[in-house]
């Protein structure tokens, strides 16, 4: 296998070997073990969908149950704010 100058990243180990884990691998003179593998679009996910669906949550549940408060809008019968 040819040296690599540091521009070309080298094949990865397969995936699972037989024990099920991931193949360990020598980078920089230590050897590498990987327990999981994270895909970035994955961490990217885990980390954006909750905290948002939790503040929609919230927002809604706000809405819903303390729109009186929330609003501030004071209608009383007969009385105007226009003078």
């Amino acid at each position: 296998m040819p040296k690599s100058d540091g521009r070309v990243r080298d094949k990865l180990p397969p995936p699972l070997n037989k024990m099920g884990l991931f193949e360990p691998y020598i980078k920089d003179g230590m050897k590498i073990t990987e327990i999981i593998r994270f895909n970035p679009v994955e961490v990217f996910l885990a980390g954006f969908l909750p905290p948002m669906f939790g503040s929609i949550t919230a927002i809604a549940i706000a809405l819903i149950f303390h729109n009186d408060e929330i609003s501030n809008y004071n209608w009383q019968c007969g009385v105007s704010d226009k003078n």
